[in-house]
């Protein structure tokens, strides 16, 4: 009898234990499944792993849809020599849109990589890849030939060499042709600060500094298509944003002026696929805060290429 109990028991026991591990793995099985899950992932290194995800809907009709939308982020880990393949169903993909995928290393270098050809790229979908390693370059497109064969799917995947963790954001914006960015804006730093007239003189001459937000006059600005890729930025007060003589120095002095059409008033406003734009002004500078400075009443100047955050600037619609 006693030896039955034991038995027993130690059936019991296996099964509780049995259970538990199904559970684990049933939980893992759920994470990889779940693309939304913001928990990091393991994947076997000895194979690329697919991770079919689901791409939030964009609201075309909303101002912000302008500016890029984050419409999926997950966090991920593989092992030595891993690969991630990240794949969505093309139909999820807003038309006229470009979607920027973007990755982050936490651990090690994760390397973003794409294949096919530009001549099979399919014109409405556009999915552009960015990342800090050294494979990944902004503008260098995903193709067509990443839609699996005679499916509706299309993918990217990222490789590591070693133990690798990393961060993945995929951003959607309108594919802008020519002046879909033309509108009307406050213009906000990355610091924190707004571009803003100084005293909202009207004047020729008068500077451009940061400011604390007021909604005044001063801080109301027009993009209005120039050409090309090109964009005046005009100010409430009726000036224009301008660097000082087209001087192309670093460290120019941007001021607000009569409108003239040269290239010290035309600017190009370029997306960095994370809501924030660069702005180039046509003398090869960018419109730039004084040493980073966020205190109300800083300086801003044109200054030399650098991707700093007193380089970045938001557009919010009014």
């Amino acid at each position: 009898m006693r030896n039955l109990v034991i038995l027993f028991s130690t059936i019991l026991v296996l099964a509780v234990f049995f259970s538990c591990e199904q559970n684990e793995l049933d939980t893992l099985v759920t994470a990889k499944s779940d693309a939304q899950d913001t928990t990091a992932m393991p994947y076997d290194a000895s194979k690329a792993e697919e991770v079919m995800v689901k791409l939030e809907k964009i609201d075309t009709s909303a101002l912000e849809s302008r500016s890029p939308v984050l419409v999926y982020s997950n966090t991920f880990e593989i092992g030595y020599g891993g690969w991630v393949s990240v794949t969505f169903d093309r139909y999820e993909m807003t038309p006229n849109y470009k979607y920027r995928a973007i990755v982050t290393p936490i651990h090690g270098n994760p390397n973003l990589y794409n294949y096919g050809y530009d001549a099979q790229r399919y014109e409405p979908f556009r999915l552009v890849r960015s990342s800090t390693s050294q494979y990944g370059t902004d503008e260098s497109y995903l193709t067509i030939n990443d839609l699996y064969a005679n499916e509706e799917k299309a993918y990217f995947s990222v490789y590591g060499a070693t133990y690798t963790r990393f961060h993945i954001q995929i951003y959607a914006e309108p594919y802008c042709t020519v002046g879909c960015l033309a509108g009307q804006y406050f213009i906000g730093s990355y610091l924190g600060t707004y571009l803003d007239v100084y005293n909202a003189n009207a004047a020729s001459g008068t500077k451009v500094w940061a400011y604390a937000y007021n909604g005044s006059i001063a801080q109301k600005w027009s993009l209005i298509h120039a050409g090309n890729d090109y964009y005046y930025v005009r100010s409430d007060l009726g000036t224009y944003l301008d660097v000082y003589n087209a001087n192309a120095t670093s460290g120019t002095k941007v001021w607000t002026y009569a409108f003239n059409g040269s290239i010290a008033q035309k600017w190009r406003v370029i997306s960095r696929g994370d809501g924030y734009y660069y702005f180039q002004s046509a003398v090869g500078t960018y419109l730039d805060v004084y040493n980073s400075n966020t205190a109300s009443g800083t300086p801003i100047w044109a200054y030399a290429f650098n991707g700093s955050g007193a380089q970045r600037w938001k557009l919010i619609r009014r």
